[in-house]
């Protein structure tokens, strides 16, 4: 048996950590004017705006931005987008709004003859290849502009992280099964199969900080796996971002197009270059297991790798953490109808089988 422990954004909040897509646009926004306001508020170009000259005065006495006296331009449309109508989306939704943009780029772009209809397929590439090189280079500055926002902004002694209490609670429930497993099987002269496979979404150390802290309390190492799916900060070279949904329709238009920059924002092109997915699958193969989700939102931006470990025989149990608000509702409806997004038509009665009960579930 497999406990397969899904980590995403959520989890980090969960320890107090400001890694909302609100908190990096703030955090990016209030880093360029500083840096103007060093300078002599002389016009100056940054990564993704470009800050007229104006005057100081722009802080109050908390360090705040006055959101009246910012006047800055964007450099590039896709980021002003999110920035002005997506300013309250998760990581999960600005990736998707990624696609979004990228699929509204190729498909309205203007053909190579605007009457010529008998071509409706006959777009202008040079164009198109031109405002997706664009759109995939803003990308890359949030990109790097966010992984900087994260070193800044996690802690950097992690050994010294305050781990959250009810986390803990339910990460000791697992490693202590396994531990109470090895143990019964030595004694009887057998080798345990039970593993706990930490399947860590985000960027950060937390995963691993929780990671460390139980295999050393439980000496269980050759049992215990961290798998970071999308890199993580310690190397800057094995971060994904991106998209991760080809089983949209309009991902197969895109494909069809066989322009190689409309691809090379999606996530499954990324896997091939490291471990982490055939470590997972491999750790997966011919075993039971149970997912227990902690803090992702499950949503379409990971749609295929999400379907894959779903939608398996061998997934028995999906269990969820929901996020309990402060007027005592939870997301664990959204969670489901999110999870439901992934299971196709014919397979809803096994995702009903599969979801846990909330009564049985627990607030991360």
């Amino acid at each position: 048996m497999v406990e397969l422990v899904i980590i995403g954004n959520g989890f980090d909040r969960a320890h107090g950590y400001e890694t909302l897509y609100s908190h990096f646009i703030d955090w990016y926004i209030k880093k360029s004017y500083a840096i103007s306001e060093k300078s002599g508020w002389v016009t100056m170009d940054h990564s993704l705006i470009k800050i007229k000259k104006i005057g100081p005065y722009l802080f109050n006495a908390k360090g705040e931005l006055d959101r009246e006296k910012l006047t800055h331009e964007y450099k590039h449309d896709f980021f002003k987008e999110i920035v002005e109508n997506h300013k309250s989306s998760t990581w999960e939704g600005i990736e998707r709004e990624y696609f979004l943009y990228l699929y509204k780029t190729v498909t309205n772009t203007h053909k190579l003859d605007p009457g010529a209809d008998e071509n409706p397929d006959d777009y202008d590439e040079t164009l198109i290849n031109k405002k997706v090189k664009d759109l995939n280079s803003c990308l890359s500055i949030i990109k790097n502009e966010l992984l900087e926002y994260l070193e800044d902004k996690t802690p950097k002694n992690i050994l010294g992280v305050d781990l959250n209490g009810s986390i803990l609670d339910s990460l000791n429930i697992l490693f202590a099964k396994c531990k109470i497993d090895i143990t019964q099987k030595a004694s009887a002269g057998e080798l345990s199969d039970y593993k706990i496979v930490l399947l860590n979404f985000n960027y950060t150390n937390t995963a691993r900080v929780c990671y460390s802290h139980f295999i050393n309390k439980y000496g269980i190492r050759d049992n215990a796996f961290l798998i970071d799916i999308h890199g993580n900060l310690s190397d800057i070279n094995s971060i994904i971002f991106g998209y991760g949904d080809e089983s949209d329709k309009r991902y197969s238009e895109l494909e069809e197009i066989g322009d190689n920059d409309i691809l090379s924002n999606f996530k499954s092109f990324d896997y091939f270059h490291s471990r982490a997915y055939s470590s997972l699958i491999g750790l997966l193969e011919n075993q039971e297991y149970n997912i227990h989700i902690m803090g992702h939102s499950c949503g379409v931006s990971d749609r295929v790798l999400l379907k894959e470990l779903f939608c398996a025989d061998n997934c028995k149990k999906i269990q969820i953490y929901y996020y309990k608000k402060e007027d005592g509702t939870n997301d664990y409806k959204e969670k489901t109808m999110n999870i439901s997004r992934i299971f196709p038509l014919d397979q809803k009665a096994k995702m009903r089988k599969k979801i846990v009960n909330i009564k049985d579930c627990k607030p991360l």
